[in-house]
Formats: structure tokens, sequence, C-alpha cells
């Protein structure tokens, strides 16, 4: 693994002198730093509009639409290092209610441990690698659209047929979010309708 991540790394000394732009999963998502040089080797659509005369330009930001954070801050690790991490343990998850049975008793609190891993839908690894994959055909990012399918396949595969809840429910949204957004033609598509027929076999 590490032989093929460093074919998709560039020599630092490539872009560190060039200046820093932002990028930003929508139009209010917190700015995320990289290097202009580094994001010209990794995404020429984005540099483009960049370097353009456009409002992305003027203002050194590329807003990202209908992408969440935790994808651009993986595409930003990946164009560093030629990897990306499954789980950010700095992604807030969207806030859930206490459920109604749990009571404001002040003497005998109920201890809520964190879990061993954050499987939120922001990070769990389906959701992660099917975004990544379609984040990278949308920005024309081959290298990493070749690892998110490696990565995704893997995820499915290692799954077989999913038995708990929370995984199947996973394996509906990676599906849902793929049909969608994939064009029928797509090898990942392709690859998730075989499965889906194994599954339901």
């Amino acid at each position: 693994m590490e032989e093929k991540a460093n074919k998709c790394e560039s020599p630092y000394i490539d872009f560190l002198d060039s200046e820093l732009v932002s990028l930003q999963a929508g139009q209010a998502g917190r700015l995320f730093k990289i290097h202009r040089k580094l994001l010209g080797l990794k995404c020429k659509p984005v540099i483009a509009a960049l370097d353009g005369s456009f409002d992305e330009g003027r203002q050194g930001i590329y807003s990202f639409d209908e992408t969440t954070e935790g994808t651009v801050a993986r595409f930003i690790e990946w164009a560093y290092r030629g990897d990306y991490p499954t789980v950010i343990s700095e992604i807030e998850p969207v806030q859930k209610p206490l459920p109604p049975s749990i009571e404001a008793d002040v003497e005998n609190k109920p201890i809520i441990a964190p879990p061993a891993a954050d499987l939120s839908s922001e990070n769990h690894p389906l959701l992660v690698h099917i975004r990544l994959y379609i984040f990278t055909g949308t920005y024309l990012i081959p290298e990493l659209q070749r690892l998110a399918f490696e990565k995704v396949t893997a995820c499915f595969t290692d799954l077989e047929k999913p038995d708990s809840l929370d995984t199947q429910l996973a394996v509906i949204d990676a599906l849902r979010l793929s049909f969608l957004r994939l064009h029928e033609h797509d090898a990942l598509l392709n690859w998730l309708s075989q499965y889906s027929a194994y599954v339901l076999y």
C-alpha cells in the first residue's frame, strides 16, 4: 500500500513556495487551506476556477456544492500524503436528542461512554468512500478515484451479507447515493449492482 501511496505524492519542494488557497464544503463550511501548486497538480478543474476571473478567483476560495467537510478534508489529506483516513474525529455528527426515557436525575446520572469509533454517517466507511468516489468523478481526479474504488469495494467485500441494522442502513444509504449520483455506465455502479444481486440471492 505504501508503494501505491507514494505514486500519488508530489515532492514537497515542488509546491511549498506557492500561496495557499481555501476550499470549502458548501457556502458556510470551514475554510481548509491547500498550496495552490499542489491543488493544480491534483485537481485541474478547481485550479482553473481559482485562476479565472470569477468569484472563486477573486476571493481565493472554492466552494464545493453537495460535498461534506469530511470529503474535502480527505481530498486535501490525500493530496499531501497519497492516502486518506476513513474516520476523522474532529467532524461533529448532527446532534441527536436523548431518548424520552432518560430523565434528568442528578443523583443517578446515566453514564454515556463515547463510542470506540465514530461511525456516524459522516464517518461510516461505506459512505466515506462512496462520497469520495463521487467527488473524484465530479472533479476529475482519477488517482484518488481508483483509491476510493479499491477501498469501497474492499469494505463491501468484507461485509459479505450485512447482518446488523446499522450496517444494513449504511449499505442502503451507500447504494441510494451511488444510484442517484453516478452515471449508468460507471464501473463502481456496475460493481454495486453485482454486489446487490449477491446479497439478495
